[in-house]
């Protein structure tokens, strides 16, 4: 028997995910950090600022300056997979993240 897609659970499913996920990041313009596999950069929007993303087998988390960048992303991306986004990071990697944002326009974030 031949299975058509990758099931959850399998050996090869967070290589299978990681591949489709980065063809996916390529096709919308997020080019790949050729020193880290696993960052990706791009410019969606002409004179806005870029969008970051870190992709860790079936986890990542992104982050742009700019609203509109990262709404357009959210949208291209989840017209070509299934997938939800947070509003706010919580844990990524094991790692709990917690973002303070001041009135003043500082950020403090802590990470354990």
């Amino acid at each position: 028997m031949k299975v058509r897609k990758t099931l959850y659970g399998l050996k090869q499913t967070p290589q299978h995910w990681y591949e489709k996920a980065k063809r996916t990041l390529l096709s919308i313009g997020i080019t790949q950090c050729p020193n880290a596999p696993c960052i990706f950069v791009g410019t969606i929007i002409p004179d806005q600022p870029p969008i970051y993303l870190s992709l860790y087998v079936d986890d990542f988390i992104y982050f742009s300056e700019s609203p509109a960048v990262t709404d357009l992303f959210e949208t291209r991306f989840s017209a070509k997979i299934n997938v939800t986004f947070e509003e706010r990071i919580g844990y990524f990697l094991g790692i709990n993240h917690r973002i303070i944002e001041h009135n003043d326009g500082n950020i403090q974030i802590y990470l354990n």
